[in-house]
């Protein structure tokens, strides 16, 4: 800045030494037109003095008319010369009246020049301060967001949202500035920063709105999901079921001498049963399984009642055949436990295989937090990496936002010696037109 300011005195003083040269050649010039002037009269007076002379040999009067008429003629060029020197003072003014003018246009476009940039300069302090004040309103709620998930993210974020402290020195510094900003131009932005504020609060509504419409979207996403999730368990089941009671049903035709027609119809009754299930009838579900359950338990009683029927035919009609009759029971009896265990095993088979796969759900699951952990720092990892080249770039629009304002400083001081020259040089024309007229009426007056 010492250098520039230099450079500019060594320019002013160069200025004004030319514009004294330029004076003190005018001076010159003018001297010298003056003697010239001076001489042309010296030599018509003396011109008009021998004919006065010449005349005078020729008798009294004659020299005498030749004074007057030389004193009349003198008169009438002394009377051109005036006028031809009004004109010439009225088109100096005329000039010099237009010259003014042209330098006050100027001049007043240079001031509306100098308001426009110092509008342009104040209008980006306003927006640095507010991209200021949104940079620390962001990270302040990162801060309250981010306090436990920098825990997680090892630290990375939790000096800077959790707890920090290293910020505090920074935020009141920028808070220091930002009120003697605001002390220089608080009338006239009070206005303007209410605006933005609304702006920015009707964005912030606009995009808590939004979010909260993203998340009701991903809450009802997350719903179907668990009933498809829990539809598929119901649709596994009643095939498990239906598997289980198509082997009882066949086994329990064996049993029972011709019943094995009744796996049929327990199919058909599982699906009338997943018919239901899809429809949301879980209430008229139960109540047919009850009724499914009473049905079998009443077709065993019967059976049984049957074979106790037939052990007592045998007896009055034969022991030999009673006999039988109950071993063919005790084997029935030793298929039916071991059809029971048998089933009794395929259903743990399939509750280990069920355990199988909610843990494989379960690794997945995990694994897909590890995912989501793993995005989630890489997302914070590139938000700190753009809020840091963010600042950069900020520090050097303010740097270019500073070089600019004193380019215009330096600018506006140019522009003000530009005007002193010029009211100097109006000045002096003045002070130069001023002794012109008076040596001007000092010779008539010797004349």
């Amino acid at each position: 800045m010492r250098g520039e300011e230099e450079e500019e005195a060594e320019e002013e003083e160069a200025e004004e030494e030319e514009e004294e040269a330029e004076e003190e050649e005018e001076e010159e010039a003018e001297e010298e037109e003056e003697a010239e002037e001076e001489g042309r009269r010296r030599r018509r007076r003396q011109r008009g003095g021998g004919r006065g002379g010449r005349g005078g040999g020729g008798g009294r009067g004659g020299g005498g008319r030749g004074e007057e008429e030389e004193e009349a003629e003198e008169e009438g060029e002394e009377a051109e010369e005036e006028e031809e020197e009004a004109e010439e003072e009225e088109a100096e003014e005329e000039e010099e009246e237009a010259e003014e003018e042209e330098e006050e246009a100027e001049e007043e476009e240079e001031e509306a020049e100098g308001r426009r940039r110092q509008r342009r300069r104040r209008q980006r302090r306003r927006r640095r301060r507010q991209r200021r004040r949104r940079q620390r309103r962001r990270e302040e709620e990162e801060g309250r967001r981010g306090g436990g998930r920098g825990g997680r993210g090892g630290g990375g974020r939790g000096g800077r949202g959790g707890g920090g402290g290293g910020r505090g020195e920074e935020e009141e510094e920028a808070e220091e500035e930002e009120a003697e900003e605001e002390e220089e131009e608080a009338e006239e932005e009070e206005a303007e920063e209410e605006e933005e504020e609304a702006e920015e609060e009707e964005e912030e509504e606009a995009e808590e709105e939004e979010e909260e419409a993203e998340e009701e979207e991903e809450e009802e996403e997350e719903a179907e999901e668990e009933e498809e999730e829990r539809r598929r368990r119901q649709r596994r089941k009643r095939r498990q079921r239906r598997r289980r009671r198509r082997q009882r049903g066949g086994g329990g035709g064996g049993r029972g001498g011709g019943g094995g027609g009744r796996g049929e119809e327990e199919e058909e009754a599982e699906e009338e049963e997943a018919e239901e299930e899809e429809a949301g009838g879980e209430e008229e579900r139960r109540r047919r399984r009850r009724q499914r359950e009473e049905e079998e338990e009443a077709e065993e009683e019967r059976q049984r009642r049957r074979r106790q029927r037939g052990g007592g035919g045998g007896e009055r009609g034969g022991g030999g055949r009673g006999e039988e009759e109950e071993e063919e029971a005790e084997e029935e009896e030793e298929e039916a436990e071991e059809e029971e265990e048998a089933e009794e095993e395929e259903e743990e088979a399939e509750e280990e295989e069920e355990e199988e796969e909610e843990a494989e759900e379960e690794e997945e699951e995990e694994e897909e937090e590890a995912e989501e952990e793993e995005e989630e720092e890489e997302e914070e990892a590139e938000e700190e990496e753009a809020e840091e080249e963010e600042a950069e770039e900020e520090e050097e629009a303010e740097e270019e936002e500073e070089a600019e304002e004193e380019e215009e400083e330096a600018e506006g001081r140019r522009r003000q010696r530009r005007k002193k020259t010029r009211q100097r040089t109006r000045h002096r024309r003045r002070r130069r037109r001023k002794r012109k007229r008076k040596r001007k009426r000092m010779e008539k007056v010797q004349i």
